[in-house]
């Protein structure tokens, strides 16, 4: 069964993305094609980034192109917001990042621990499975206890893009201890949790994160919940968004959350 009501891609990244070479009228044509009642750019805040130097963009011309996409798509809800790395040393820059400008949105994302990518290699390089996977999730959790002023926490399992290890599961059995109480901060602080299907283009066979830890997090109490492509290029906006909402009804989820002005606002899920 193919979910059939509104989608929104909450994950887009656009040419304010240094990542990115997708132009914002491209994206929002895909998006309108592909059927999409909206989308939320998150384009990269990434302070002292040792994969490949800093992210930032200029916020004024990121403002006045969102302005205008919205003008030019009337049947598209365009919404202006960030995905900002965290890292605990730069707490005070990230705070600042998130007041100083007129987001619609914040998507928090766990990139780089110490100095060294997540989703490359550089994190578990002399590592094993159980101690990577571990430690990442350790300082996830910590990080959520330090800088709890985001939305929405992104690919929570990120660590699964790593190709190092064979068995790249990462499900509430396997560290339950670590989930268990990344989903509780998560609820405790009013934070939402993403399902990101960009997993699915990297050849792992579910969403980040596993639907059982979707569902756990319902089961605490999580209702704030978002879904996104985390589409870099123009033909993967709104990538399997519909098999990533029908994910989400099945495990119980009654809302999709969106946001203006970082207010929030549930839409049933038809």
């Amino acid at each position: 069964m193919i979910y059939q009501g509104k989608i929104y891609d909450y994950h887009v990244h656009s040419t304010f993305s240094r990542d990115s070479f997708s132009r914002l009228d491209d994206i929002c044509r895909q998006a309108e094609k592909k059927g999409a009642s909206g989308l939320m750019l998150t384009d990269h805040i990434e302070y002292d980034n040792s994969a490949g130097g800093e992210y930032n963009f200029g916020h004024a011309a990121f403002a006045a192109a969102i302005a205008e996409a919205g003008e030019r798509f009337p049947r598209l809800t365009v919404g202006g917001g960030v995905e900002l790395g965290l890292q605990a040393h730069l707490k005070e820059r990230c705070l600042a990042a998130v007041n100083g400008h007129n987001w619609d949105f914040v998507l928090g994302s766990v990139h780089i621990i110490k100095g060294k990518a997540v989703y490359n290699g550089a994190f578990s390089r002399g590592k094993g499975r159980e101690e990577t996977y571990r430690a990442y999730l350790e300082e996830v959790y910590r990080l959520l206890c330090v800088m709890p002023f985001i939305d929405v926490l992104a690919h929570l399992d990120l660590i699964r893009r790593d190709e190092s290890f064979a068995d790249r599961r990462l499900r509430l059995r396997d560290f339950p201890d670590q989930l268990e109480a990344i989903l509780r901060k998560l609820v405790e602080n009013g934070v939402g949790l993403e399902l990101n299907t960009a997993s699915w283009r990297r050849g792992l066979d579910s969403p980040h994160p596993h639907e059982c830890v979707l569902r756990r997090y319902r089961e605490l109490g999580g209702e704030i919940v978002t879904c996104g492509s985390d589409s870099h290029e123009m033909s993967t906006v709104c990538y399997k968004l519909r098999e990533g909402y029908q994910i989400l009804k099945e495990a119980g989820f009654r809302y999709i959350s969106t946001f203006s002005q970082r207010c929030l606002r549930q839409e049933p899920l038809g």
